[in-house]
């Protein structure tokens, strides 16, 4: 990003990190990069919890501002939506169109969903030949999969036809995947009768080591084999690239793939990072940048 300063973790015990944004370039919503992902983000705050500004406009291992800049810019060019989805997703009959996106969804009535505040990425209502289907997207980049203890109540007895187990939502290696999926069932039942299985896409870091282990156990956890499906950064940005409908989404898929997956562009930095700093201090940088 060519940027000279940087920003410090929040109190207490502030520290500063290469990876946090000075509080001035946070401001400028540097770590968000098109107007499309501004304007999200902006409405999205404007409609309460769910978004942490703190983070998304400051960090750059941000799950919550890698979703900005992925997706905010299908909000206003669906049909790219639907072509991107349609290469990443193996689906025997294709998307044919996008009515809604959601942003940090989460059950405005808990409990009259699923009794938690399970909250998924992105939601999206899509059609499939005329029928409504309800895809999740869940991101991760530097984040860990959540492994709290989250009481699965009675209610998920109504979407356990999901999986070959009813114990897949209890397990803590498959539990965030369960909850995100049988939110996502949940509404599809609500909104369009259940006419369609909800489908649930992970999208994860090239060289995260946990995230294809964990989507491997939840996709032999799913019933359906088709409602489960997980993909690198690299291949979601090379749907988008192939299929960007301008020279400018072009342009922002180019950026998008520096940021986020080029990384060996920064090696020689990271290189000399190590060799100019003592092995405490690297041992501290580098539990910091995973």
């Amino acid at each position: 990003m060519r940027l000279e300063a940087f920003g410090t973790t929040r109190p207490p015990g502030e520290r500063p990190l290469g990876s946090i944004l000075s509080a001035e370039d946070a401001a400028r919503r540097l770590n968000l990069h098109s107007d499309a992902s501004i304007a999200v983000f902006d409405r999205r705050r404007s409609e309460g919890w769910g978004i942490d500004p703190v983070r998304t406009l400051g960090y750059l291992t941000s799950s919550q501002a890698l979703t900005l800049n992925l997706m905010a810019p299908f909000v206003e060019e669906p049909a790219w939506m639907v072509a991107v989805l349609n290469l990443v997703l193996p689906l025997a009959q294709p998307l044919t169109g996008v009515d809604a996106v959601h942003f940090e969804y989460f059950s405005p009535q808990p409990s009259k969903a699923l009794g938690d505040r399970t909250t998924i990425d992105v939601l999206i209502h899509a059609r499939q030949s005329g029928r409504p289907i309800v895809v999740a997207i869940e991101t991760k980049l530097g984040d860990r999969f959540n492994s709290r203890s989250v009481h699965i109540g009675d209610a998920y007895s109504r979407v356990s036809h999901l999986w070959l187990s009813p114990l897949t939502p209890h397990e803590r290696a498959t539990s965030q995947l369960a909850r995100v999926h049988a939110l996502a069932e949940h509404v599809s039942r609500s909104a369009y009768g259940g006419e369609g299985p909800a489908l649930v896409l992970l999208l994860h870091h090239d060289d995260d080591p946990s995230a294809p282990t964990i989507a491997g156990k939840y996709a032999g956890a799913v019933a359906c084999s088709d409602s489960f499906h997980s993909a690198s950064l690299r291949c979601f940005l090379e749907a988008m690239r192939v299929t960007a409908p301008t020279p400018g989404e072009a342009d922002l898929v180019e950026t998008l793939r520096l940021r986020y997956v080029e990384l060996h562009r920064s090696e020689s930095v990271w290189r000399e990072f190590l060799r100019a700093t003592p092995s405490t201090s690297r041992r501290r940088a580098a539990t910091a940048s995973a």
